[in-house]
């Protein structure tokens, strides 16, 4: 999934800016394929090709050797119409109950660290195999579809 953070603007200029922001899920990315270190865009599946070459990443040739691009499938994967609240100045907000460290743990809402450095980095968010993680999928999941045409889980057994 995609997040970022979305100021309020009344208008169509710089002065209608309202002060008023959040974070917001964007849109969501089902992995169809990874590119590594060393590879270039024509090293990709033939159907994945043409979107790796657009890709930002390989603008100066092959990909460094500690980069890695996530070539989605365009089947599962989207921007989202209208974005979704993960309501973080909430504590019961949707970030802190279905989203984890990377130790598994829920995120702290008093924390010195804000929750957006705890899922900074590229990894997965839930392991659908266990019953709790798909548990929190599947709420993140049904909020997404109250206002998207989206199915994050589609055509995952579950």
């Amino acid at each position: 999934m995609f997040w970022g953070l979305l100021w309020d603007n009344s208008g169509n200029t710089w002065a209608g800016f309202t002060g008023q922001k959040g974070w917001y899920l964007l849109g969501a990315l089902r992995v169809g394929e990874i590119l590594k270190g060393g590879q270039r865009p024509t090293h990709a599946r033939p159907e994945h090709t043409a979107r790796a070459h657009r890709n930002v990443h390989f603008r100066n040739g092959p990909l460094p050797q500690t980069h890695r691009v996530f070539v989605g499938d365009p089947r599962y994967s989207t921007l989202f119409a209208r974005s979704v609240d993960l309501q973080g100045d909430r504590q019961d907000g949707l970030v802190y109950r279905t989203m984890r460290d990377k130790n598994g743990n829920p995120l702290p809402f008093d924390a010195a660290a804000k929750w957006y450095s705890y899922l900074r980095t590229c990894r997965p968010m839930w392991d659908l195999d266990v019953v709790h993680d798909r548990r929190l999928a599947r709420i993140v999941r049904d909020r997404i579809r109250t206002t998207n045409d989206y199915d994050l889980l589609a055509d995952v057994p579950l």
